[in-house]
């Protein structure tokens, strides 16, 4: 698994919605399939996946992605 970190560089790009929720991120031009629970690196923990959006829980609080961006 890449070591991801969460910036400015990382964007929500899809939601796939299941039993399993399942968000697409993309930094640079990797791409990440992740559900609750995974790590992506730099210490986040992917807290919720949400209709629009991505909650990530890290050493410097929660970040937030929104469809396309990041708040």
């Amino acid at each position: 698994m890449p070591e991801w970190v969460a910036d400015s560089s990382l964007t929500l790009t899809g939601i796939v919605e299941g039993k399993s929720d399942v968000a697409i991120l993309r930094q640079g031009d990797q791409r990440l399939f992740v559900k609750v629970g995974d790590s992506i690196g730099g210490g986040y923990r992917v807290q919720s996946i949400g209709n629009q959006q991505v909650v990530l829980a890290g050493p410097q609080g929660t970040v937030i992605l929104r469809m396309g961006g990041r708040q």
